[in-house]
């Protein structure tokens, strides 16, 4: 099984991606954690990508090929892709590496996403808190090694923005570009993960 989980940043894919990965048994790729991963990493590719992140703008095509590539070279089945292709140019070109047998669109609000995201703190050791959903037993002090909170980069409010504006000019072409070829299901993201999820399964399994 192949999928495509798209959605705006902010939608709950990284959610919907670990329920689907744990009930399917398939391996969970993310562009997001790749390049995060890149630069933590210190490699060229990363330092690259960095300013990228920093600005809430799209990584060039080029250079996310070039992480998946590698990624993918040796893979044909069992993979669920988070958050790519962004573009119609990545999805037709990504038949190069690979083909999806379903793309999974979760639909969500704008002002729902600002939200959501603007209440996400992170701990440098790498636990995730949301001060709507998940919130800290003290302020902004991750719970398990006692680190003081906060708040990515692209997580702020005008980044967000900026980033919902990329993604609805370059990514929402993809919705009619997938549904065109019978292979889109459209779900509102907007409900709790369970019934997301329940959503999904329901579709993959029928």
């Amino acid at each position: 099984m192949r999928i495509s989980l798209l959605g705006a940043p902010g939608s709950g894919k990284g959610s919907q991606a670990k329920l689907l990965c744990e009930r399917y048994s398939l391996e969970w790729i993310s562009t997001g954690a790749l390049f995060r991963e890149a630069i933590s990493n210190g490699t060229a590719l990363g330092r690259q990508v960095a300013p990228y992140l920093e600005k809430g703008v799209l990584v060039p095509y080029s250079l996310t090929m070039d992480l998946l590539r590698g990624r993918l070279s040796a893979r044909h089945d069992d993979f669920l892709l988070d958050g790519f292709p962004r573009t119609t140019e990545q999805a037709k070109s990504f038949t190069d590496i690979n083909s999806f047998d379903h793309v999974i669109f979760l639909r969500v609000h704008d002002e729902v996403i600002v939200s959501r995201l603007s209440s996400r703190y992170v701990c440098s050791c790498s636990i995730a808190y949301n001060l709507l959903t998940k919130k800290p037993k003290q302020d902004l002090t991750c719970d398990v090694c006692k680190r003081p909170l906060y708040r990515r980069d692209d997580d702020k409010p005008e980044v967000i923005r900026l980033r919902l504006a990329i993604y609805h000019q370059e990514t929402e072409p993809l919705i009619k570009y997938y549904k065109d070829r019978g292979i889109l299901l459209d779900v509102d993201g907007s409900l709790s993960i369970n019934k997301v999820f329940s959503q999904i399964t329901s579709f993959l399994d029928g």
